[in-house]
């Protein structure tokens, strides 16, 4: 025949996510308990401690137990949480019933750019050429690492582009600009880091039209549009001899 246990958990199991270098507390209550009945805690199937008494010497690790009418309050509390205090952490009542809750600390790490803040960030090539652009980055859970150009261009016919690196191949003009990659990973700020690629190629000139109709004593207006990188120095001539241009 069952009985039912005269005391139970009114907390509820829970999962605790929390940042390294914060602090968490875990809450155990039970209603109906015995006075005389200890409260164990257990960390990954260890005893760590009893009621208010820490049997681990860590200084991060306080107990503590208060009393609210027949609801009975224990709380283990850690300060500046390392990684290595994540796990699961169990309040027990020993005897006849043995109840017990676990409790799931998780430590996240916010996302981290691990490369050299000085390293070679800014990068000439010639039209044809590749480039390897590098963005390592570290966190828990893992970051998403997502590029984009500052000016909103598209990367090579894509909107944004996921990856600790960027491959750019056959580079033309257009990949002319500045980059930047985004370490995300849903914890603390995302880490950003800018990049910038100078694509080489020979002037160009543009104009509307080749041919431009007028008559005597009438003004004209000749338009011409230079591309080029490094950046074109124009130079207007008529019939071979240079003409000064305000």
């Amino acid at each position: 025949v069952y009985t039912a246990p005269p005391y139970a958990f009114t907390s509820k199991p829970s999962t605790i996510n929390v940042l390294e270098g914060e602090d968490a507390s875990i809450v155990c209550a039970v209603q109906g308990k015995p006075e005389y009945f200890p409260m164990l805690w257990l960390n990954e199937s260890f005893v760590i401690g009893m009621n208010k008494m820490l049997y681990d010497t860590k200084d991060r690790v306080t107990l503590d137990g208060t009393r609210d009418g027949n609801i009975d309050i224990f709380t283990l509390s850690i300060t500046n949480i390392e990684l290595l205090d994540e796990g699961d952490f169990e309040c027990q009542l020993p005897g006849r019933f043995k109840l017990r809750q676990k409790h799931s600390l998780i430590v996240n790490i916010p996302p981290q750019i691990t490369s050299d803040p000085d390293a070679q960030s800014s990068f000439d090539r010639e039209i044809g050429e590749d480039i390897l652009l590098e963005c390592p980055a570290t966190g828990k859970p893992e970051p998403v690492v997502t590029w984009k150009r500052l000016d909103n261009f598209p990367i090579q016919r894509q909107e944004t582009v996921e990856g600790q690196s960027l491959f750019l191949s056959n580079l033309t003009e257009f990949e002319n600009g500045k980059y930047i990659c985004f370490a995300s990973n849903g914890f603390g700020q995302d880490k950003t880091r800018e990049f910038e690629i100078n694509v080489n190629f020979e002037p160009k000139v543009m104009t509307p039209s080749n041919w431009v109709h007028t008559g005597p004593g009438h003004s004209v207006r000749l338009e011409c549009t230079f591309s080029g990188n490094p950046s074109v120095q124009s130079i207007w001539q008529y019939e071979g001899d240079d003409i000064n241009v305000n």
